[in-house]
Formats: structure tokens, C-alpha cells, sequence
């Protein structure tokens, strides 16, 4: 397993195909806050986009971005169905929670599928509401990982 950073049009393309197929809009960061609200200023501060290769192929992806709060964003966990199980989600949300540490971020925070949530919980998130549904998922909710 390798985690390697990827250009956006690369990530894009399987969040297009794979994560959210049918979205109308995927953009390189989201403006989505933690709990409730939005700012358009995410859009001006770092992003990474990631990815986990096995054998040379690519199974899985994340991205983390900065937030105008100081917080520290995961967006964007896909693992294909063929490699789940085998800790690929969980290394690429610790990838991601340490770029946000080495930007001094407060936390590191996600609004992770429910589906996807033990990937999380291994990584040391965890959840700071109930489950509800989005515009991606029928069960969605937020979680955090807070910073030593």
C-alpha cells in the first residue's frame, strides 16, 4: 500500500464515477462548515488530494482541506469495493489527519456514510451527531478527531 498525492481531475474522476455518480456539481473543495453553515473562503486555503495504489493501481481515494474556522476538512473517501476490509480507508484518513496536524489545524472533521463510518472510528474519529440524510447518502452525520 501506498499513499500518493493526485491532481484534482484525477480524484474528480473517480468521485464523478464511483463515490457520488449522478452528482451535478463536484468541486475541488467544499464550502460545507462543521455542523451547519458555509464559506466560500475554503476555496482559497490548501487542499490535497490523495490516493492509495496497490500493485500500481489506484483503490481508493480522500482529499482534506483547510477551513476558514482553523478546523481541518476529510471529504471524499472512496475504497473500491474489492479492497475493502483491508485498512486502505483507515490509512488514508490517518494521511489526511496528519496534513491537517502539519497545518496546525484545531481538528480534522468529516460528514462520512454510514456505511463508511468503521473506516472512521478506526482512525480515531468520532461522531458529534445522529445520523440524517444529505444529497449524497440516506445516512450521513458529522464526526471530528481532535488534535493532541
Amino acid at each position: 500500500m501506498r499513499i500518493v498525492k493526485l491532481p484534482f481531475d484525477k480524484i474528480k474522476t473517480v468521485w464523478e464515477t464511483k463515490l457520488w455518480a449522478g452528482r451535478a456539481l463536484i468541486e475541488p473543495q467544499s464550502a460545507m462548515l462543521y455542523l451547519e453553515g458555509h464559506s466560500m473562503d475554503h476555496f482559497n486555503l490548501p487542499v490535497y488530494y490523495l490516493g492509495v495504489m496497490e500493485d500500481d493501481k489506484l483503490v481508493g481515494v480522500n482529499s482534506g482541506h483547510l477551513c476558514s474556522d482553523g478546523s481541518f476538512r476529510s471529504r471524499g473517501l472512496w475504497v473500491d469495493p474489492e479492497y475493502r476490509g483491508r485498512g486502505f480507508g483507515t490509512a488514508l484518513l490517518k494521511d489526511t489527519i496528519e496534513r491537517g496536524a502539519n497545518m496546525s489545524a484545531k481538528y480534522c472533521w468529516s460528514f462520512p456514510r454510514k456505511t463508511s463510518w468503521p473506516s472512521y472510528e478506526r482512525a480515531g474519529f468520532y461522531l458529534t451527531t445522529e445520523w440524517k440524510s444529505s444529497d449524497t447518502s440516506e445516512a450521513n452525520a458529522f464526526c471530528r478527531y481532535d488534535y493532541p
